[in-house]
């Protein structure tokens, strides 16, 4: 059977036990403050993305239909709802640029409005999948973390294919500024394109990381003084005991050893072992008297 020493045992537990514990501690805290980022972010990119569509909506309800009696001679991109959110994002935007808001489609009447290849990404997505209503994640750009949210654009209005069904019903205004080449071949229900907000979050995954540094690094050090209280009590109450024991018990079966100073303090069972071997060394020697006496006898 393999042997070890109980001083190198007892260290290698605790030097397991901490390393183990600051592993986990500092995961699972990094990992917490992570997720609470991504959450803070994810509600703030709602409460943003829904005011652009409550734009879109006041477009399209109470906009449109006043300025649709303009003559029609002329196109109108207040009407558009799209317009009128992105412009309106636009102005906050200005105070807050690293924010982004986009409407992008597959086929786009404005080229200024053609996807990405990471935005037709997600806009497939919901082509593929109808019931789909949301998406989000983190994108690098430019070396920044952004939270980015899509929401699908779904054709659920005729009046939206009044403009981008077929180019020869459309009106003359809108052939006349954007052409007759993009932007038509709408369905009804089809998932045409995304709304989509993107915010920083570079600051909130950095400052993550650097407070789970921090805690790992206070966990190192209350760890490191633990541990040599730890093993100097453990040093001085078992082991050092233990390996006076030990000795003594290797002394007494040796005869002519000389006797060793057994330990009288320590834990409770290092003072009843060591009291035991007391007995059992007075033992011995009253044995080995009995027969010294006897051999003298004979």
């Amino acid at each position: 059977m393999a042997t070890f020493s109980v001083r190198g045992l007892i260290r290698r537990i605790l030097a397991i036990s901490f390393i183990a514990g600051t592993t986990l501690g500092v995961g699972g805290f990094y990992l917490a403050l992570r997720s609470q980022a991504l959450a803070d972010a994810k509600v703030n990119s709602r409460l943003l993305v829904s005011a652009a569509s409550a734009v879109r909506s006041y477009t399209d309800e109470r906009v449109f239909p006043v300025m649709s009696q303009l003559p029609s001679d002329e196109f109108h991109e207040e009407t558009v709802p799209s317009f009128a959110a992105q412009s309106v994002f636009r102005r906050v935007a200005t105070e807050f640029p690293d924010y982004s808001y986009r409407e992008t489609a597959l086929n786009p009447t404005n080229s200024a409005d053609r996807p990405t290849s990471a935005e037709v990404e997600i806009i497939n997505a919901f082509r593929s999948n109808t019931a789909l209503a949301e998406l989000s994640g983190i994108r690098d750009e430019g070396g920044n973390s952004l939270f980015y949210l899509a929401r699908p654009i779904r054709v659920k209005d005729g009046k939206c294919l009044s403009c981008h069904g077929k180019s020869d019903a459309a009106p003359a205004s809108l052939i006349a500024k954007f052409g007759a080449s993009n932007g038509f071949g709408w369905r009804m229900d089809e998932t045409v394109g995304i709304q989509m907000l993107s915010i920083p979050v570079t600051k909130e995954l950095r400052r993550a990381v650097e407070l789970a540094l921090a805690l790992g690094l206070a966990l190192v050090g209350l760890f490191g003084v633990t541990y040599l209280a730890l093993t100097l009590a453990l040093e001085r109450a078992l082991v050092r005991p233990l390996v006076t024991l030990s000795e003594a018990a290797e002394a007494l079966s040796r005869e002519g050893e000389p006797r060793l100073e057994l330990p009288q303090g320590g834990a409770t069972e290092i003072a009843r072992l060591s009291n035991a071997i007391k007995r059992l060394r007075a033992s011995v020697e009253n044995a080995i008297r009995r027969a010294m006496v006897a051999r003298r006898g004979d």
